[in-house]
């Protein structure tokens, strides 16, 4: 994802048995991750619903990256320029998911 001015996203993911993957080493321009809760996911064991929010500074970015299962992004603040595989880019603006 790419910037294009600050911005904070709200994500919602859904984890089948797997260990959070957001814990990789942030560049000078990768955004901050909050995790606001995590819990398991009730009459589905091994899965976990973790929301968080992530922000980034002005023209920050993250590198083509995947997510282990189920999310959702809401734009809290600013846009975003996001690229699904070799789709056309998009842009999402505050409210905008």
């Amino acid at each position: 994802m790419k910037l294009i001015h600050s911005i904070s996203l709200a994500i919602v993911t859904i984890l089948a048995g797997t260990a959070l993957a957001f814990a990789a080493p942030a560049s000078d321009s990768a955004g901050v991750v909050h995790i606001l809760s995590q819990k398991p996911l009730a009459g589905q064991p091994g899965t976990d619903i973790t929301v968080l929010t992530v922000d980034y500074p002005p023209a920050g970015s993250t590198p083509p990256h995947e997510h282990p299962g189920t999310t959702y992004a809401y734009v809290l603040e600013g846009a975003v320029i996001s690229r699904v595989g070799n789709g056309q880019p998009q842009t999402f603006a505050k409210g905008q998911m």
